[in-house]
């Protein structure tokens, strides 16, 4: 009996953008690698903007698959979300080599992480949602007097660089990778300035 599998990816583009695609190759299923545990799990967890939806968790002599569900807000803005999903068996994490996830029609992701074989002796297996994307507010104010081209330094590092511009006034702020920020305003005694344009999110 022949099957089909579909293998669906991302492709980012130069100028920022990304595009899916999807693969079919064939399967015959009396070929496979018969799984030794397929368990059915459907717990949920709250995070800061959603819930994640565990819904199973197989594994194989070659590997282990955990596939779920995400209601989430903005999560296509941060592309390590699910580095903070871990795996522990017999209280040790297992590694995590890749995952991936796919939105639906209705807003929904569903993603599928995958990690390393399980060992023989398994005594405990947890899923610990150890970090995922949050929201801090920071309600924090920055002086941009006198208006230079000098960066401010803070710590050690460059934060930031203010620069006067044709069309106004240019704020580049330097975060780390997985930190964005929003609701960045300038604001003088009178008014606060809208943003017209955001070239990108870090």
């Amino acid at each position: 009996m022949q099957k089909k599998l579909k293998l669906h990816f991302w492709q980012f583009l130069h100028n920022g953008q990304r595009v899916g695609g999807s693969i079919s190759v064939p399967y015959n299923p009396n070929k496979a690698i018969k799984s030794l545990i397929e368990q059915s799990l459907n717990k949920k967890v709250k995070v800061d903007k959603g819930t994640i939806t565990y819904m199973s968790i197989t594994a194989t002599p070659t590997m282990t698959i955990i596939k779920g569900t995400m209601d989430v807000e903005n999560l296509d803005k941060l592309e390590a979300s699910l580095s903070g999903i871990k795996l522990m068996a017999n209280g040790t994490s297992v590694a995590s080599p890749y995952w991936g996830y796919n939105r639906t029609s209705d807003g929904v992701y569903e993603f599928e992480i995958y990690y390393d074989l399980l060992p023989k002796q398994l005594d405990s297996l947890e899923i610990v949602t150890k970090e995922f994307a949050g929201y801090q507010l920071l309600k924090e104010q920055v002086s941009l007097t006198p208006l230079t081209n000098e960066p401010l330094i803070r710590e050690g590092k460059k934060k930031k660089n203010v620069s006067k511009t044709s069309q106004g006034v240019e704020i580049t702020i330097h975060t780390s990778v997985n930190v964005q920020l929003e609701g960045v305003t300038i604001e003088t005694p009178h008014r606060i300035l809208p943003k017209k344009i955001t070239s990108n999110d870090n």
